[in-house]
């Protein structure tokens, strides 16, 4: 990338985290390449103050994908599906055993009830906080699939909507990962609704390509 271009870059990037935004992580690498994005877009927890909300669709969680820094009620809540939940045990996947944390089960299919389970979390940091310093909230959505195999897409773009406002209005990060490539028709109906696109690859190792729809923007693909 070169010098104006980086310039460029660096200015977009401290302005979407000062004014809060909605990100789609695209492309269909390994799971630890995913996790490696998620970890880059929690934010450093040790050196900076975050507050994370981890939302899971089609798995419930380990603490080894909690990032890092403080687990503790007042930095770290789960919400999840209960299909999430009943995913995880009919395949042997990962399962909830920690009861440390706040986690609330939606057992709705509603979209309005999961999104509104959600906001509530949000609401709950707010004020615990007094207040949400600008990119202090960190929110990871695990994934979007379940819902777009379950519902019109329509919804899931209010959803998408609903979630992504709510978390600008207070200058939060959310990111939403949706496991195929850019060129997905899925992946380009949804990438208006938010304000940077990342896609994934992995050579010698993962790698990350940025997309300012808004800029008309694209990076070069970048180390993590």
């Amino acid at each position: 990338m070169k010098s104006g271009e980086e310039d460029v870059f660096a200015r977009s990037l401290d302005e979407l985290k000062r004014g809060g935004c909605g990100i789609l992580v695209v492309g269909a690498p390994s799971a630890q390449a995913r996790r490696t994005a998620s970890a880059r877009l929690l934010g450093d927890a040790v050196v900076r103050p975050r507050r994370r909300l981890f939302v899971f669709t089609d798995r419930t969680y380990t603490h080894e994908r909690l990032g890092n820094g403080p687990t503790e009620p007042d930095t770290v809540r789960v919400v999840s599906r209960a299909a999430a939940t009943r995913y995880a045990a009919s395949t042997g996947g990962p399962v909830d055993v920690d009861d440390s944390l706040p986690h609330r089960r939606v057992r709705s299919d509603r979209l309005g009830e999961f999104a509104r389970a959600v906001g509530e979390e949000i609401r709950t940091f707010e004020s615990r906080a007094g207040s949400l310093d600008p990119g202090e909230l960190r929110v990871c959505f695990d994934s979007l699939s379940p819902l777009l195999s379950a519902h019109r897409e329509e919804s899931v773009h209010r959803f998408v909507n609903e979630l992504a406002s709510r978390t600008r209005a207070v200058a939060g990060m959310v990111h939403f990962h949706l496991g195929v490539e850019r060129d997905d028709p899925i992946a380009l109906r949804l990438a208006p609704l938010f304000d940077a696109v990342i896609e994934l690859r992995v050579r010698d190792g993962p790698e990350q390509r940025w997309h300012l729809p808004e800029r008309d923007y694209r990076s070069g693909w970048l180390p993590f």
